[in-house]
């Protein structure tokens, strides 16, 4: 369902009724004071009791539905407001997740890639190089090193 309202319009269209009720209970006021001023009998009979009873009643019912109307524009902005911190939550949470996620893969290579430095530093260390144990084991390049000739162990010379 759409809101006849953007945000915020609601207040501004219930805070204008307020000043037109206003505007019309003061030309109700002036215009019976200007009748009586001039010494007139008024064109209509007196209201009676429960005639200024229910009058009382309706005024009292447009306040309660002014103030009503507040409270709900009111409630509907920080329902809004509620639903645009949750989108903006979710957001951040799901950028962090992908972030940890990317940074625990480049983790795992960063240790393959340690895994075969160290390998390979040792196997120089012992005189002898083998290609194909100081790589890391993966599919991909296991294949295309398998075509590679063997290196045997190196001969250092010694001076005497």
């Amino acid at each position: 369902m759409r809101p006849r309202f953007e945000k915020g319009e609601e207040l501004v269209f219930v805070t204008d009724i307020v000043q037109l009720e206003r505007i019309v209970a003061d030309e109700n006021c002036t215009s019976g004071a200007s009748t009586s001023s001039a010494g007139q009998a008024p064109a209509t009979p007196a209201p009676t009791r429960s005639q200024r009873q229910s009058k009382r009643q309706i005024d009292r019912l447009r306040r309660e539905i002014t103030t009503l109307n507040v409270e709900l524009a009111r409630l509907h902005l920080d329902e809004t407001g509620l639903a645009d911190t949750t989108a903006m939550w979710k957001t951040i949470a799901m950028t962090q997740l992908l972030q940890r996620q990317r940074a625990e893969h480049n983790n795992k290579v960063l240790k393959r890639m340690l895994t075969a430095q160290h390998l390979l530093a040792k196997s120089i260390l012992n005189g002898r190089v083998d290609l194909l144990q100081a790589i890391p084991k993966k599919a991909s390049s296991a294949k295309i090193l398998s075509n590679a000739p063997r290196v045997g162990p190196l001969l250092f010379k010694t001076s005497n």
